[in-house]
């Protein structure tokens, strides 16, 4: 009786908190699942930012083939350099694309439903094969920077990172995967005009094209670079805390462009308003450095994305692990109160029925005896 009893209330008490956990087991699911999308998130945006890395040294080095092999008595081992940095650039891009590329939807299927479909490593190299075995008239060097620029967009896209949902790392992915690829192809395009020119006066319609250059390479790259890079410094203390490597590293990178982007830009304008000749090797040699410059920034800033990234992950695997802890503490908690109010009410029942059983003991033991001695008194009386 007394097992039962502790039992039914032991019972009764574990039922009211089972009751109440529920809601507060759903609310952690709730928010533990979250946890898990946004580390998924952020894994998978530290994924395209790795993807997007050979492509960047795609983009560097293919308008130096084109430039290397249009010109009149170029450099030929500089060229056969260059073709071999290529080809390894490729085996890095197959590896990455073998590594990642599924879960970016690099796949026959996820290229074509967004009209990419020339946009993979394997077509890349193909048509880079291509290029080198037979130049052709049409210049396939564009066709290819064009692919690098789609693919860089495709893995920006399924990475998430053009969804990035904090503005350190947004601002920083901007700088990363949107403006510096953009004035990287814009100067290229710029300086291939102008590989192996000679002195000579611009026309109009070259000159209105300079001018149209120099505007685009002012507002839409130089000033959102900018822009972003220091938005990026300024919210970087208000996400996980501020990161000493990204203060330190990047602004040194950011001055160096700034400068070197400022010089070419400044030469543009003054070649797009000047009768003079123009010296086609002063302004190619500004032309690369600004564009050596903006590659040596992308380095450094896809480094430290990386460096972001992986804090806010670190982070948000702490607060899924305290989480988790502290519904565990307040499980055990919620068991431990349970037992404690049950033998706090069961233990001092069981003292008591044991007292009333002993009295009713003894009280029937009491009432035997009276009854056995009145049984005698009655039977003494007859006699």
């Amino acid at each position: 009786m007394k097992t039962d009893t502790r039992f039914r209330i032991g019972r009764k008490l574990m039922l009211i908190s089972l009751f109440f956990l529920i809601p507060d087991s759903l609310m952690l699911y709730l928010v533990i699942t979250r946890l898990n999308a946004d580390i998924g998130s952020a894994r998978l945006e530290v994924h395209g930012n790795r993807y997007q890395r050979p492509l960047e040294r795609l983009l560097a080095l293919i308008p130096e083939h084109h430039a290397l092999s249009t010109v009149p008595n170029a450099d030929a081992g500089a060229l056969k350099r260059v073709t071999a940095e290529i080809d390894r650039t490729f085996v890095d891009l197959s590896a990455i694309d073998a590594e990642l590329g599924g879960r970016l939807d690099f796949t026959a299927e996820g290229l074509a439903k967004r009209g990419r479909g020339h946009a993979n490593a394997a077509a890349l190299a193909t048509s880079w094969r291509e290029l080198v075995s037979d130049p052709g008239p049409i210049d396939g060097h564009r066709e290819l920077i064009g692919a690098v620029r789609t693919m860089i967009t495709h893995a920006g896209d399924q990475s998430n990172l053009i969804l990035d949902p904090e503005l350190d790392t947004y601002y920083l992915m901007d700088v990363t995967l949107l403006a510096l690829p953009q004035t990287q192809d814009r100067l290229a395009a710029i300086l291939a005009r102008w590989h192996g020119a000679t002195p000579a006066e611009l026309t109009a319609s070259e000159r209105a094209q300079l001018h149209v250059d120099v505007a685009l390479l002012r507002e839409a790259d130089l000033a959102r670079v900018l822009a972003s890079a220091n938005a990026c410094l300024q919210e970087d203390a208000g996400f996980h805390g501020t990161s000493p490597s990204l203060q330190e590293r990047l602004p040194p990178m950011l001055a160096e462009y700034r400068a070197r982007t400022r010089d070419f830009i400044d030469l543009a304008a003054g070649i797009a308003s000047s009768p003079s000749p123009v010296d086609a090797a002063r302004f190619v040699a500004a032309g690369s450095r600004a564009r050596a410059a903006s590659f040596a920034l992308w380095e450094v800033a896809s480094q430290e994305l990386d460096v972001l990234l992986n804090a806010r992950i670190s982070h948000l695997w702490w607060v899924r692990f305290f989480s988790l802890m502290a519904a565990a503490v307040t499980v055990v908690a919620a068991i431990a109160i349970v037992t404690f109010i049950t033998r706090s009410i069961t233990l001092p029942l069981a003292r008591q029925a044991a007292k009333l059983a002993t009295a009713n003991r003894e009280l029937t033991a009491e009432i035997a005896e009276r009854s056995r001695v009145e049984a005698q008194l009655r039977h003494a009386q007859k006699m």
